[in-house]
């Protein structure tokens, strides 16, 4: 019995000094009394300027004056999200100078004229500076801006539209020649409407070749209007939302 009750007697203190560490510790706190200099302690985070909150959903910053669209290959995989961005500059507004970085060995006919269509249809004053390359599609797709450059390390090329994977009888490839020929004159007939070339010239430097120019010849013959210093200085690029298989990927995140 005597065990017994120095037991729950030692049980009693040790409960009553551990009410008191809180109590004192509560205290303490209320006192605002600081951590230890030594301890760490996480940076402060920066937070985003505030925006107007509408129906409980944070609206987005508009957009600067100026801005960039990035354009490299163009294909049916690249060229839609590219449209869509153009079109939301249109509808915000904000955006009083349109710029587009051209990097590109080219790519299709087809999703090609849907990108020269919304260039020239984008209702604000557009700028396209080609870097490193802008060949084939990509240098018709150059052509379509108002203001066209290119930086001193650029090459431009321009050639015969080409098919590829093309079968068929003797018919059906005979109207795959002329409909290339058609295509092929459409294409020159973009190009002089921007250069003062005749088609005939135009034709006779892509005849069953690939006519490359360095800066000096572009500028002479009117390919590009001027040459683009420094492409750091050029407006912030916007990146147009991932589309397909993309738009999943950054939707789960991965």
């Amino acid at each position: 019995m005597i065990k017994s009750s120095i037991n729950l007697n030692s049980m009693r203190l040790l409960s009553v000094i551990c009410l008191l560490a809180v109590s004192c510790h509560c205290s303490l706190m209320k006192q605002g009394v600081k951590a230890d200099a030594t301890e760490p302690t996480n940076p402060p985070l920066v937070s985003a300027p505030a925006t107007p909150v509408a129906d409980g959903a944070a609206v987005p910053a508009p957009m600067p004056e100026k801005v960039t669209i990035n354009i490299g290959h163009i294909d049916s995989e690249t060229v839609p999200s590219i449209i869509a961005l153009i079109d939301k500059i249109k509808k915000e507004g904000t955006v009083k100078e349109l710029y587009f970085k051209i990097n590109s060995t080219g790519g299709e006919v087809e999703t090609g004229n849907d990108l020269i269509d919304a260039i020239e249809q984008a209702g604000i004053p557009t700028v396209c500076v080609a870097d490193h390359q802008a060949s084939s599609m990509a240098l018709a797709v150059l052509e379509s801006c108002d203001k066209r450059y290119m930086t001193k390390r650029t090459f431009l090329m321009a050639h015969e539209i080409m098919a590829s994977g093309v079968v068929g009888n003797e018919h059906q490839l005979e109207q795959e020649v002329e409909t290339l020929r058609v295509l092929n004159r459409a294409m020159m007939e973009h190009l002089a409407a921007r250069t003062g070339m005749s088609i005939e010239k135009l034709l006779a430097k892509t005849n069953n070749k690939m006519w490359f120019m360095n800066w000096p010849e572009a500028l002479k013959v009117h390919m590009v209007d001027g040459i683009w210093k420094d492409v750091r200085t050029m407006p912030p690029v916007v990146e147009p939302a991932p589309a397909g298989e993309d738009a999943l990927k950054a939707l789960l995140g991965l």
